[in-house]
């Protein structure tokens, strides 16, 4: 994406929101995605930013919500 960058602070808010919507804590959705609770915490904190599959992850559990709005390229969650 030439010259497109993520904003990390809204990044981590989506992140944990969608967390928050599962009704998990962050160590339920570290074993979910297959990763620490500590990394979990740098996604929510935006210190990280996922791989495209533990995106693809994420999106799927929201119920197929577009990696796009993570990435804030789109500013509503719609469905794919």
């Amino acid at each position: 994406m030439d010259g497109y960058s993520i904003n990390k602070t809204e990044f981590g808010e989506r992140i944990k929101s969608a967390r928050e919507e599962l009704k998990m804590t962050q160590a339920q959705f570290a074993q979910l995605l297959k990763t620490s609770q500590t990394t979990v915490a740098k996604y929510e904190n935006g210190e990280q930013i996922p791989r495209a599959d533990v995106l693809a992850t994420i999106a799927k559990q929201q119920g197929k919500v577009r990696i796009g709005y993570y990435l804030g390229m789109n500013q509503h969650p719609a469905k794919a």
